[in-house]
């Protein structure tokens, strides 16, 4: 389908007063520490979180249990004979064979390599297999300025706040599982990614209307962080992710960290089996299988269908076949944000730009707008950064 892409007034103002922000940015943040106590509090925290890790924060027992199962669940879906349409596209492929992390565990076959990277999955090269707020070695190798991206942090999370949403903004705070890095002011954990995924959220619920029992989808899970938020929010939800192996383990870690009273299902739960029903759905918080699994989800399981930025990085065909799985599963709607412009992904993606994404007739965008979350998520050194995501609303079917 083909839909016209007009940019309207609300962006151009936003990327102007950005522009004239980042110009005056270099000013204003050593005015505002000098100025402001709780912001110069909450650098003090932050960088005494990066210089010190608050070990002390993480229940051993419940983490050698999570990383067991999140372990043995990814030995069991690396051992299967995966279809060639689920295999990682070049981008995620070149990016999976650089973890240092996977290749030692391959060479040394001992678990506790994959154990000790996922307590500190944000510090550790498993961050690359699903993209952190902030890596660990560009602050440490001095590539990012933290006192402006603490600054930028606050600024975003206070504009954030002061919005009319569709939910408590007291849930938009993060954790210490993988020991994160966030930044601490009045009392919340705050990231970029946070922000970003409650800006989601609450564009989900608003235009939506998504229902404290709908039964949600996503593809391309990350580190979970958008499903912990949305079970937070509605916690009556199920949620259902699907992603690359490498992918899963850190979420389903991650998830199980931060939620041990929900029922997690993983890949041994499901493996062997037949259809995965609505029905069997609904006996779970919470569902993280490999990709290749929503082939077997029956028709018409799901509400709501979500992907936040990695369609747009895969291959035409994988594309082509997620997107007829999506329709065949999501009897409701799909939201997705992915880059509607060529040539800016890195790490070999063919950059398939939205507009381009093949739905069938029979699905309707309903609204297409920029999207200015993801520019924010990708600011560094203090300055913005524009990269061309949309937002789509689709009618599916």
């Amino acid at each position: 389908m083909v839909f016209e892409m007009v940019p309207n007034l609300n962006r151009i103002l936003s990327f102007a007063k950005n522009k004239v922000y980042s110009f005056f940015i270099f000013f204003l943040v050593p005015l505002s520490y000098s100025a402001s106590g709780p912001l110069r509090e909450s650098y003090r925290a932050t960088r005494d979180l990066v210089d010190h890790p608050h070990t002390g924060a993480i229940d051993q027992s419940r983490h050698l249990h999570a990383a067991q199962r999140a372990v043995d669940n990814y030995k069991l879906a690396k051992d299967e004979k995966i279809p060639e349409i689920y295999q990682p596209g070049q981008m995620w492929k070149n990016i999976l064979e650089n973890v240092l992390t996977y290749r030692t565990w391959k060479l040394q076959q001992d678990d506790r390599v994959l154990y000790d990277a996922l307590y500190q999955f944000y510090r550790s090269d498993l961050v690359q297999s699903h993209s952190g707020d902030i890596y660990i070695w560009e602050i440490e190798n001095n590539h990012i300025d933290l006192k402006k991206q603490v600054f930028m942090i606050i600024r975003r999370y206070r504009a954030f706040i002061s919005r009319r949403l569709s939910f408590d903004y007291h849930a938009v705070t993060t954790t210490d599982v993988g020991q994160n890095i966030y930044v601490d002011y009045e009392g919340k954990k705050i990231t970029f990614k946070v922000i970003r995924f409650a800006h989601y959220l609450d564009r989900i619920i608003k235009n939506l209307h998504t229902g404290p029992d709908s039964i949600i989808g996503e593809l391309g899970v990350g580190a979970g962080e958008l499903s912990i938020l949305t079970k937070k929010v509605l916690p009556g939800c199920r949620y259902i992710c699907f992603d690359l192996p490498e992918t899963l383990m850190v979420a389903s870690y991650n998830i199980m960290m931060t939620s041990p009273d929900k029922k997690i299902g993983l890949y041994q739960d499901f493996a062997g089996k037949g259809k995965i029903t609505r029905e069997v759905i609904r006996n779970y918080d919470c569902i993280l299988l490999p990709n290749w699994c929503i082939d077997r989800v029956e028709d018409d399981a799901l509400d709501l269908f979500i992907n936040i930025a990695s369609l747009s990085e895969m291959d035409r065909p994988i594309i082509k076949n997620y997107i007829e799985n999506i329709e065949r599963v999501c009897n409701g709607h799909m939201y997705t944000v992915n880059r509607n412009v060529k040539g800016v992904a890195q790490f070999g993606a063919e950059d398939i730009a939205l507009e381009e994404f093949p739905f069938s007739e029979k699905s309707r965008i309903i609204s297409a707008e920029y999207d200015v979350a993801s520019d924010m998520y990708h600011q560094r050194y203090g300055m913005d950064y524009e990269c061309f995501y949309w937002e789509f609303i689709v009618k599916l079917r």
